[in-house]
């Protein structure tokens, strides 16, 4: 990220190369799974919507997406400079797949007021840990802090309700 946010002409060369990857790939993946899936899961990514592909030929697609990335491209990580195109591809990719998977309401109501998605057409599956199977009470975890401690490894924005 740092070596692109120091020259203009990279970020463009890197908004280009994932256009066509994306091209390529989704093409790549169709002709090497095809009809042979009942359904797509992905995890949106910039200029990346391999599951339309699958969709254009009937194929069941579900887009998972953890942020609205033409804007913590542009805005939060400064890596993007087709910011227009990356926001209407993000958009149709949201209208065009079948269900559209959130990590947070917040992030659900984001994209209904930014992308004009319906919002029956959204799922909120939040990221976590499922306390019932990894029981905190059955480890004898090494305290720094009284009370409940949560690690968290990567970035965190306020859009992925944590709070």
């Amino acid at each position: 990220e740092q070596s692109l946010r120091r020259s203009k002409v990279k970020v463009l060369l890197a908004d280009l190369l994932r256009i066509g990857m994306g091209l390529a790939n989704g093409r790549r993946a169709w002709n090497e799974m095809g009809s042979e899936v009942d359904w797509v899961y992905e995890r949106f990514a910039a200029f990346q919507s391999l599951g339309s592909q699958f969709n254009r030929h009937g194929v069941f697609w579900i887009l998972e997406t953890n942020a609205p990335l033409f804007m913590e491209s542009k805005h939060d990580r400064k890596t993007l400079i087709l910011s227009s195109l990356a926001r209407y591809l993000e958009a149709r990719a949201y209208k065009e797949c079948d269900l559209l998977v959130c990590i947070s309401e917040e992030l659900k109501q984001i994209i209904i007021e930014n992308m004009d998605i319906v919002a029956e057409k959204i799922f909120v599956m939040p990221n976590g840990v499922d306390t019932n199977f990894f029981d905190p009470d059955k480890s004898q975890a090494k305290r720094r802090f009284e009370g409940c401690t949560i690690g968290c490894v990567g970035g965190r924005a306020e859009w992925e309700g944590l709070d």
